[in-house]
């Protein structure tokens, strides 16, 4: 992820927490960087608060919310680092089987797209995708799947190799709907975020 400092980034993956530290390591003592966090935790922590779970289609009110975000109150002087791409939040939602999101089809998905990306580059920066995808088998089980925070991921990924079916997936529709730069293949987390 060297020589292209001065762009922007969009940075995907499934592993939250890959990111998170990427992200983290990378760019959070940068006075040059703006970075927006996917918040995704706390959209569904509000929903459970104070919604009693009944909002629990979440995935078109985050992208929406990212994309208003991005286009009115993005410092237009940084570099903008998106932990997550919209179309992060667009993936999960045909197994939901809701009328008029049972498919990509039926989701203007390159409109949405490049709306982010046009946001993006109103600070005249061009933007670099860069994927994460996560190989290591036990980092996935002890990381990834366990913890006080996993319970909503376990009962996605109740064992490792859905995990990484899911992931399969998950690259092939982030690769169709965004022009991605660059893919990392992780398979040693720990070696991967001690070089960061």
């Amino acid at each position: 992820m060297d020589g292209i400092a001065r762009k922007s980034r969009i940075i995907f993956g499934m592993s939250g927490t890959l990111k998170g530290t990427t992200i983290k390591k990378m760019y959070s003592d940068s006075p040059d960087h703006f970075i927006l966090w996917s918040d995704t935790k706390l959209f569904f922590e509000a929903d459970r608060n104070l919604f009693s779970w009944q909002a629990r289609l979440l995935g078109p009110s985050i992208a929406t919310s990212r994309l208003i975000y991005l286009q009115r109150y993005i410092p237009r002087e940084k570099l903008i680092v998106c932990e997550r791409g919209v179309t992060d939040f667009l993936f999960p939602l045909p197994t939901y089987k809701l009328s008029g999101l049972e498919s990509y089809d039926k989701m203007d998905i390159p409109e949405i797209t490049r709306r982010e990306n046009e946001y993006i580059r109103s600070n005249g920066y061009d933007i670099v995708r860069t994927l994460l995808v996560m190989k290591d088998r036990n980092f996935i089980m002890n990381n990834v799947l366990k913890g006080s925070d996993s319970t909503h991921r376990v009962s996605l990924y109740p064992e490792v190799d859905s995990y990484l079916s899911s992931q399969d997936e998950y690259v092939e529709f982030t690769c169709k709907y965004n022009k991605i730069d660059e893919i990392i293949e992780i398979t040693d987390a720990w070696d991967y975020i001690s070089k960061l």
